[in-house]
Parts: C-alpha cells; structure tokens; sequence
C-alpha cells in the first residue's frame, strides 16, 4: 500500500499487520486512536477494517503522506490532528476511544539518514547478546 511514499518514515507500520490486531480486538465502528500516527498505518487498517479512527502526529510532513495514500488507494481518510499528542490527548472526550494501537515514540528516526543497516544493527545489539 504506497510503500516507497510511506517509507520516508523510518518507522512505518504494515497497515495490513494493524488491520490485524484491530479486526482482533474491536467490533466494527469502534473508535481507533494512535497517539503517535507517523505515516498513518493504524488510520489505514482502520479504513481496511470498518473501524472509526483518529492519529495524532507532531510532524505536517507525516500527515501530507498518510492524506496522499488515501487518495492514491482510495481509502477513507480519518481524523489526523497536527500537533503534541502530550496536549492533544486531554482534549479528547473521556472514554471515546476504544482501542489505542501505537509505536513508540522515535525522537530523531526521520533526521537520521540510515537507520537500518546491517552493521549499526549488530554494534547496537552486540552488547546484549554476545554478538
């Protein structure tokens, strides 16, 4: 689903494994929240799967990608509030949200040119595991 415009996130989550785990654990029309949306992967199983969504994102670029593959894929776009998800998330009515599907958080991934390769893997885990 857009993959190569959804990778200029490093982070990206596979709508299809969110599809999963949200047909998993809500029933149809519940609401969606993810408090840290990136490129929108939870919004886009959302859509997949029947469900109602909101995403919270500080970064516009993000938001421009996720509303860009809903057009390209034809897919409902939910709610994707621009901002700090610390301020954002207390204005949100209580108990709205029926499920909260997110990633952590990560800092400067969309400031690091690479962050998956090979040798930075191996250096970063090596003092855990003896590699």
């Amino acid at each position: 689903m857009q993959h190569k415009l959804r990778s200029q996130h490093g982070g990206q989550k596979p709508p299809d494994l969110c599809a999963d785990l949200i047909k998993t654990f809500t029933k149809s029309g519940q609401l969606v929240l993810d408090p840290l949306a990136g490129v929108g992967g939870t919004l886009l199983a959302a859509s997949l799967c029947n469900r109602e969504a909101i995403g919270i994102e500080i970064n516009p670029e993000w938001e421009k990608i996720y509303k860009q593959v809903c057009e390209l894929e034809n897919l409902k776009e939910h709610k994707m509030i621009v901002g700090d998800a610390r301020e954002e998330l207390t204005k949100l009515p209580k108990g709205s949200v029926d499920f909260i599907l997110t990633d952590v958080p990560y800092w400067n991934m969309d400031k690091v040119s690479q962050t998956r390769s090979k040798s930075a893997r191996k250096s970063k885990l090596s003092k855990y595991n003896g590699i």
